[in-house]
Order: structure tokens, then sequence, then C-alpha cells
């Protein structure tokens, strides 16, 4: 694993699966677009010029959203390169991350209930990719699995997607298990243990989940 620093993200693998991690399903349905292109900005994967571009194509059903949705739209759509560089990345999200595949988050669009929908299937993927690589019988050093799904679900934490603390203790024992596994480059890998088991407790929910995930 190519490394260009401590954060989970640091390295060459994450910054090429990430975009794979985030995708949406491609649909002409107006919500798929909206959540593909909003997650493509948050997570880098689109200059907002380009996010602009792909919107439009549905300005007609754009202009029926809510104002503030519709507002957040338009400000990208009159003034993208206003929004070139904007990072949205939490100061305490990025000493965990670190600085790759970091862009500008959207805030009103994810709050609506369509897009979030979404969203949280993005999340669930994640989520069940983890519960196989922490509950394998023969798990794998760190070195050759960068448990790069991690970060994505920290970074949904921002829109209130959270993962049940059962789940997150078994994705923090596996966690334990893999690092004692790496005997390679240890240096490297007890800095980027610390910063990373910071971001169990993060991912639980701040309040009991419902018997259907409802707050």
């Amino acid at each position: 694993m190519s490394t260009r620093g401590h954060g989970l993200w640091d390295n060459e693998t994450s910054i090429a699966e990430v975009p794979g991690l985030i995708r949406v399903t491609p649909s002409k349905d107006l919500w798929h677009l909206l959540a593909s292109w909003g997650l493509r900005l948050w997570f880098g994967q689109c200059e907002p010029r380009e996010f602009a571009r792909a919107v439009e194509r549905k300005s007609k059903d754009v202009v029926k959203l809510p104002k503030p949705v519709f507002d957040a739209l338009s400000n990208i759509a009159q003034r993208p390169d206003s929004f070139r560089g904007h990072r949205s990345r939490r100061q305490e999200h990025t000493a965990i991350l670190g600085g790759y595949c970091g862009g500008f988050r959207m805030e009103a669009l994810f709050t609506l209930p369509e897009t979030r929908e979404i969203v949280q299937k993005v999340a669930d993927r994640c989520a069940n990719r983890l519960d196989g690589v922490f509950k394998a019988k023969q798990k794998a050093a760190l070195t050759t699995d960068p448990l790069i799904e991690l970060g994505v679900l920290l970074e949904f934490t921002n829109i209130g997607i959270f993962q049940e603390a059962p789940r997150v203790e078994k994705w923090k024992k596996g966690f334990a298990e893999m690092n004692a596994l790496t005997t390679d480059d240890r240096g490297y890998y007890d800095e980027y243990a610390t910063r990373v088991d910071k971001l169990f407790t993060m991912l639980k929910s701040p309040l009991p989940l419902g018997p259907l995930g409802e707050g």
C-alpha cells in the first residue's frame, strides 16, 4: 500500500477506491442524479462546474425543489468557480482521514428524504462489507486491506447517518485483531492505528436506534 501520510485515506489504494464506494446506481431519476453528483462533489470526485452542468439537465424538476435546496443548487450553478477548492471536512475528521478525497458538502441537498434514502443504501453497502471483513476467521493485515469504507461512514455522520453501537464494537475488535497481525512497518501503522481507533466512537449513534433504525 503506497502511502502519502498517516491518515486512513492517505494512500494510493484509498484514493483509487473511494469513487466506487460512493457510487450510486445510474438512473435518470432526479433523486439519483442529485445524490450521485452530490456525493461526487462531497468526496472531491468532480469539480463544481461539472456538478452544475449535470444538475442543469434536470432544471425543470430542480425549480420544484424546496427553496433551501433550490437556492443551494442555484448558487453553485451561478458561481461554480467560487466553490472550487472548498473543503467541508471537519478538522477532527481530517485528523483521521487525511486530506485526500475531500470536497464541498451541500448540506441542504442531504436534508431531502429522497436523497438521504439513497445515501443510506450506500452506507449500508459499506457497512455490510465491513461486517464481512471483520467477521472473517482468516483476517488480513492492515497492509493488504486499508478499510476505506470506515472513512465513508465517518463522513456520513455529518448528515446524521450513524451505526449501531454493538456493530461498531465488533468492528473495533476486528480492527485490533488486524492491527495485531500487521508486523511490517510498525512505525507507520502505530500512528495509523491510533488515528483510526478514534473513529469508532464517532461512528456510533448519539441516540439509541429503534427496531427499524429510527432515532
